[in-house]
């Protein structure tokens, strides 16, 4: 599957440049979240040295990476470490085109004149502003200026009692998924990799000094809050709720105000007749 992705990346950019049109692209690679290590969800990804995997809250849940290329970037040639949300993205990319942030129902109007009634109906029509969702960073990611963003909700979800915000580099998480069963380190496998040659990689995350084997676990997220300084210590391994519990205090002050804005989740129920063996094996909408 990779090597197939590799090829139709590859003969989408021959196409672009045998247009000339590759000088004012963007090219953007990036994953929406953690990977499912250690056979998590009968899969295999690696989230090393990073705690935790896909549907947690650690940074190996939480924590992407990416690439961009673009003749438009001014700073290239080197690595971002600015806070960026997945939301960003579309306010960054309409600012590297040089249009505005803001879209107006004017252009969903003409969306659906394109498209036709039968897939959206008229009564959508007005000529309020939708404001995006994300913000512009552009800036950071071509000049390598500090992000416009500070601080990233990872979740509020009451249902399953789980709670995480970031704020600058400090992180507090309540609550965990799974009881804990996914919540430690899982380097790859069949390897010997050691954090100490993690480390050497230009890219790699630097972590705090592991715990000494044997040191009781100070994070117990089910039982109290945690609090990390991802600066200092990207792979949680030192809860800091004890050492500094005035950031701790502005962290859950934080994440209340939050809170108050919470709307309930849309989600469906699993709907059989969306299933890909129904419709040539294949995701594709059902209705």
């Amino acid at each position: 599957m990779v090597a197939g992705l590799d090829e139709s990346v590859g003969r989408v950019y021959r196409s672009l440049k045998d247009r000339g049109m590759d000088k004012n692209s963007v090219i953007v690679f990036t994953t929406d979240n953690g990977g499912p290590a250690a056979s998590f969800d009968y899969n295999y990804a690696n989230n090393w040295p990073l705690r935790g995997v896909k549907d947690t809250l650690w940074e190996g849940g939480v924590r992407g990476s990416a690439f961009i290329w673009s003749p438009l970037l001014k700073n290239t040639g080197r690595v971002s470490t600015q806070l960026m949300h997945i939301s960003d993205w579309l306010p960054t990319i309409l600012s590297a085109a040089e249009l505005n942030d803001v879209i107006t129902r004017a252009d969903i109007n003409n969306l659906i004149d394109r498209l036709g009634p039968k897939v959206y109906n008229n009564a959508h029509r007005t000529s309020t502003y939708f404001p995006v969702d994300g913000i512009d960073q552009w800036s950071a990611l071509s000049e390598n200026t500090p992000s416009a963003r500070t601080e990233v909700l990872l979740n509020i979800d009451h249902d399953r009692n789980v709670y995480a915000l970031r704020v600058k580099n400090y992180k507090i998480i309540l609550g965990t998924t799974y009881n804990g069963d996914w919540d430690n380190w899982y380097p790859p496998e069949g390897t010997n990799v050691t954090y100490a040659s993690m480390k050497q990689a230009p890219a790699a995350v630097k972590c705090a000094p592991p715990l000494n084997p044997g040191t009781p676990q100070s994070c117990m997220p089910l039982k109290g809050p945690c609090l990390f300084d991802l600066a200092n210590d990207p792979c949680e391994y030192h809860n800091l709720a004890d050492q500094q519990p005035e950031v701790l205090q502005r962290m859950l002050d934080r994440l209340t105000i939050y809170n108050t804005t919470v709307v309930p989740p849309r989600n469906q129920p699993p709907d059989p007749a969306g299933k890909p063996e129904r419709h040539g094996y294949v995701w594709a909408p059902w209705k």
